[in-house]
């Protein structure tokens, strides 16, 4: 992540700082050690010395290019410098570019300890602590919630729930996924790296895009998404049942974990059958009903294909995620929401537009054929699609990519459909209900709702 800074922190405070959150924050002193049987264990080391990761850069008599440039060059270097036994898993690298721009602070952190949720309480509390050490006080952070550790080691009781247990039944009754078409002749080869096509909704259309997803439907901006993507994937693949991999914070349950930095994760198989879809409204509407029908909205598939008692059941979850794409909805990354603004005199941080360098291994094959990624940033929407180019050709995801923003410029309309046609997106008309409790409904709502039969 590359943080605009109006100017730079002194470097002393920075490293000062630095130090406090990995003293502060658990997950940032946890290391990983590859045990006899090839498994992994991750371990958490008690406070000590901070391992200073902080480098800095003077590249303030370069021109703006060549600025730039280097500022990538360096990133990568930090990015790739991590060993997975030796904490912190996180690196930074301060920038001065000169009076005119400014500087930048970059900070990298392995994705095995931290999610989207644990950067914004790492540059909350880094805000706050560069302020407090610029006052001569000691870093005070907010209280600690439940650690990273406790919550790893209760999932396996949570497995064994009723609650749990209970929706077994909804996950092994999805039926198999039609696959996808190959394009290229070696659809068969996951070798090599990932390339990589964005696209931008600009940020008045995506206020209307939420607008129209809370005021006139009241769903989730994620099921939107999904909802577009899944009519993209109907106009390239034609009429099947589509099985995507939904990735969810994970943070849900029974602990307080609004401050814990860590990553966690709830993923699950999401199956739309588009067999009959004929428009981007009624893939809208498959996808709202089957988000709004997931047993605690995904968290259990996880769990019992790990801890389920029968080992039948645990391979037969197992087989099920392995699915060919995957859709993660990050959420807000805005820059007029950065941090820094609370009177202590820090530097207010916010994602900078520069490149960084890549944020996986170029060389790494992507865990799916096809990985959709959505975020909001800077009030725009930028979608990515990561795929392999054994397996699909430019000019196919391309063309996915054109359907999914025409289905989301075609959700942007939905103020100018009929109420009634905006009523049966809902999926309210799916629910179960007598005569007089759909009348009451549709009186309610102001709409002219299904028609019923008279025996119902």
């Amino acid at each position: 992540m590359l943080l605009a800074l109006p100017e730079l922190p002194e470097i002393e405070h920075l490293n000062h700082a630095l130090a406090a959150l990995y003293q502060y924050h658990d997950g940032l002193r946890t290391r990983f050690l590859q045990v006899a049987d090839g498994s992994w264990q991750a371990e958490v080391l008690p406070p000590g010395d901070f391992p200073e990761r902080l480098s800095f850069h003077d590249v303030s008599s370069l021109p703006p290019a060549a600025q730039d440039a280097e500022m990538e060059r360096i990133c990568e270097q930090i990015q790739a410098s991590f060993s997975l036994d030796q904490p912190p898993l996180l690196g930074a690298g301060l920038f001065r570019l000169g009076d005119a721009r400014g500087g930048r602070l970059f900070l990298a952190a392995h994705h095995l300890i931290i999610d989207t949720v644990s950067w914004r309480i790492l540059l909350d509390d880094l805000a706050l602590a560069l302020g407090q050490i610029r006052l001569g006080l000691p870093p005070a952070f907010l209280g600690k919630t439940v650690s990273f550790r406790r919550w790893a080691l209760s999932l396996e009781a949570m497995a064994r729930s009723p609650e749990i247990l209970d929706s077994l039944p909804y996950w092994m009754a999805s039926s198999d996924a039609d696959s996808l078409p190959v394009t290229n002749a070696d659809g068969n080869d996951s070798r090599g790296g990932a390339a990589r096509l964005a696209v931008l909704l600009d940020s008045e259309k995506m206020q209307s895009l939420t607008r129209n997803a809370s005021q006139l439907l009241g769903i989730p901006v994620e099921t939107m998404l999904v909802g577009a993507l899944a009519w993209a994937l109907r106009e390239w693949a034609g009429p099947r049942t589509f099985t995507i991999e939904m990735e969810h914070h994970g943070r849900e349950g029974e602990f307080d974990l609004s401050r814990t930095v860590g990553w966690f994760t709830a993923a699950f198989p999401l199956m739309l059958d588009l067999r009959d879809t004929r428009s981007a409204g009624n893939a809208l509407r498959i996808a709202n009903k089957r988000l709004r029908d997931l047993p605690g909205n995904g968290v259990p598939f996880g769990l019992l294909a790990t801890y389920h008692p029968d080992p039948a059941v645990r391979d037969r979850l197992t087989r099920m995620a392995a699915t060919q794409i995957s859709f993660n909805y990050h959420g807000k990354l805005d820059p007029e929401t950065g941090s820094g603004s609370d009177g202590t005199g820090a530097p207010r941080i916010c994602p900078a537009p520069e490149k960084h360098g890549p944020e996986r291994d170029p060389a790494s094959p992507p865990a799916r054929q096809l990985e959709v990624t959505c975020a909001i940033i800077g009030g725009a929407l930028r979608t990515e699609f990561a795929y392999l180019p054994a397996v699909y050709n430019h000019d196919v995801i391309r063309r996915l990519a054109d359907s999914f923003t025409g289905a989301l410029h075609e959700f942007l309309s939905l103020e100018n459909l009929p109420a009634a046609e905006r009523f049966s997106l809902t999926g309210i008309a799916d629910v179960e209900m007598d005569g007089q409790e759909w009348q009451s409904l549709i009186t309610e709502l102001g709409v002219e709702g299904p028609e019923l039969d008279e025996s119902e």
